[in-house]
């Protein structure tokens, strides 16, 4: 039930229009505070240039470290310059 929660307001967050940091603070504290599924929820993170960008948020597996993993391995395959990994969301 959490998680539905989670989801709803993550979605009215995104569909408010806030911008800036004021909505990224938002949606990441949520994330970071409220686990979906029964598993830590994982960023999958695209490090290029060195600069760490968040490009998928990864729930709902059983293990979703192991998913963002199997991600992770596919885009690095795809993009070879590109270094996906993945990172403890909560």
């Amino acid at each position: 039930m959490r998680g539905f929660i989670a989801v709803g307001v993550a979605l009215f967050i995104a569909g408010c229009g806030i911008s800036g940091d004021t909505g990224r603070s938002i949606f990441d504290w949520i994330v970071e505070h409220i686990q979906i599924g029964s598993s830590r929820d994982v960023w999958l993170v695209k490090g290029s240039f060195g600069v760490e960008d968040r490009v998928a948020l990864i729930f709902g597996y059983m293990d979703d470290m192991a998913a963002c993993g199997d991600i992770a391995v596919a885009m690095n395959e795809k993009f070879p310059r590109a270094k996906y990994y993945c990172k403890s969301a909560n």
